[in-house]
């Protein structure tokens, strides 16, 4: 079996320009979507998308073409999106981990572009619009072993947390941070003739960058052409740089486990000591904690839940980070064995950081 634990590439990007031309509309592959009509009016929606190198004017709400390589979209602004994931036709849960592989990629989906569906481009000069970079990991455990872990973790600037019964997100517009079994993703190529590595411990740890600055702050890439100049170890760098500053922040961490909530007596203790006002107050709030928990499913859930009653953005971000805070002590507090759980933490920010 081919070893994956130190597997690090990227695993999706997007590109998008204005300047573009299409050969032969009919021959483009391009599906059309109509704009919705007024029925008052009578009017539709529809916008000139681009007109053909023979003068054929084609208009709609967007234009689109899917296929195994990539998914390409015109859209109402005169932008023409190109995203695909590289080595996914070839490998579904391989990333591109070396720079031949990389510009191999890139040059078999932009060929099929220009060969096959008669799209041109300058799309090295076009714009990285996202760009997503992961590593394979194996875990000492399996990956829904480290569930009580990822409420410990409260990356910089993160707006909103979701926790799935075998992975974890967070993040913000610009960025997120996804943790999840890709064992289980892997499983499903064993039909296809590929070599499963059927293990439940294979994680995989994914950075996703969703805006052009926030890919030129990062990676100081603007355009693919960047890519190719920067190559993949300054990727691998600023993916471990990332990960230990903005995720695994030590200091948030040593504050979360400074002290270990075993049991109710503890807690008690800890809060009087804090706020002794309202100690008893937020003990209750923390033992009922875990039904809200299950009621909604999620933070995110609940926050729109707030939203929809009314109360104001300020209101509802303070008391969602109240929520945070006594959902983080109440797993805590129904953590067997706390120590346990820090080795997880560290071996986990180990194996995505080293």
């Amino acid at each position: 079996m081919i070893d994956t634990s130190n597997h690090f590439g990227i695993d999706k990007i997007i590109l998008k320009t204005r300047d573009f031309q299409v050969n032969k509309a009919e021959m483009s592959g391009l599906t059309v979507q109509p704009a919705s009509i007024d029925l008052s009016t009578g009017e539709d929606q529809n916008v000139p998308l681009f007109t053909d190198k023979y003068g054929q004017k084609i208009s709609g709400q967007k234009a689109y073409l899917n296929t195994e390589l990539h998914q390409t979209t015109v859209d109402r602004w005169g932008y023409i999106t190109v995203q695909f994931s590289p080595l996914k036709a070839v490998h579904g849960y391989h990333v591109a981990s070396t720079d031949e592989v990389l510009q191999d990629r890139i040059k078999t989906v932009l060929k099929d572009l220009t060969d096959h569906h008669g799209i041109n481009a300058n799309w090295h000069e076009s714009t990285l619009h996202r760009i997503d970079v992961a590593r394979n990991v194996f875990m000492s455990d399996p990956v829904s072993t480290y569930g009580n872990v990822y409420s410990w973790i409260n990356a910089k600037r993160s707006k909103r947390q979701t926790q799935y019964p075998d992975g974890f997100s967070t993040g913000n517009d610009s960025y997120g941070v996804i943790f999840y079994n890709k064992g289980l993703e892997s499983k499903e190529y064993q039909a296809d003739g590929y070599v499963p590595y059927l293990k439940d411990n294979l994680l995989r740890g994914e950075l996703q960058f969703k805006r052009s600055k926030s890919i030129q702050s990062v990676f100081g890439c603007k355009t693919l052409d960047h890519i190719r100049q920067a190559g993949i170890i300054q990727f691998q760098n600023e993916y471990r740089k990332v990960m230990q500053d903005r995720v695994f922040r030590e200091k948030t961490f040593s504050k979360q486990t400074s002290f270990a909530f075993t049991d109710h007596v503890t807690v008690l203790r800890e809060l009087k000591n804090s706020h002794p006002r309202s100690a008893i107050n937020m003990f209750f709030n923390i033992v009922s904690v875990s039904e809200i928990m299950q009621k909604y499913g999620s933070i995110e859930n609940l926050k729109r839940v707030l939203e929809d009653a009314g109360f104001k953005r300020n209101a509802v971000y303070k008391n969602i980070q109240k929520f945070n805070l006594l959902l983080k002590i109440n797993r805590q507090l129904h953590q067997a064995d706390n120590s346990v759980q820090v080795k997880k933490y560290h071996e986990l920010q180990y194996k995505l950081t080293a």
